[in-house]
């Protein structure tokens, strides 16, 4: 028994328990299906830790089992890699989306985008503002100058000036 010092121990959660059985087959299954998904790792524990209140090596542990499974029921050696993985998605995935008649259109499409997220297809969320090297940030103005000719430079700055003037109020009488 611990030594409390005659005080309560200050624990608000019950005991943990263990799993059952069921439980752990449960959670198993659910794995697998998050993996065939196409779900991350990180995405996976953050469901664990989300819906079943789970540490992420306990999260661990279920990725394992669940791969492993996979990997028997599939017939799946050492040398199945993550772009064999891939292949399997995408294919899973375009079927769904060829399907015409047993699938809803909200599914097909679903399904449509799931295949071109395994390759990175989907258009991306943010586009920096950054020259290709990433190290300076990006000016279309000034980028596009570079490109110009002495010549273009010089019809610029002439329209640049008639700008200016006309803001002014001047009017130039070329």
């Amino acid at each position: 028994m611990r030594l409390t010092n005659g005080k309560k121990p200050a624990r608000d959660k019950l005991p943990l328990k263990r799993a059952t059985l069921a439980e752990k087959e449960e959670r198993i299954l659910q794995t697998m299906k998050l993996v065939v998904e196409g779900r991350s790792t990180s995405e996976i524990k953050q469901w664990f830790r989300d819906e079943l209140d789970l540490q992420f090596n306990q999260a661990l542990r279920y990725l394992r089992l669940a791969r492993e499974r996979l990997a028997e029921e599939n017939g799946l050696g050492d040398d199945f890699t993550l772009q064999d993985m891939k292949v399997q998605h995408y294919e899973m995935a375009m079927a769904v989306a060829r399907d015409k008649e047993g699938e809803e259109t909200k599914d097909r499409l679903a399904a449509l985008k799931h295949a071109g997220s395994i390759y990175g297809v989907q258009a991306p969320r943010k586009i920096a503002q950054t020259t290709p090297d990433g190290k300076s940030t990006y000016n279309t103005a000034r980028e596009a100058v570079k490109d110009m000719s002495v010549e273009e430079l010089c019809v610029l700055r002439k329209v640049r000036d008639r700008i200016r003037d006309l803001a002014a109020g001047r009017s130039t009488g070329n």
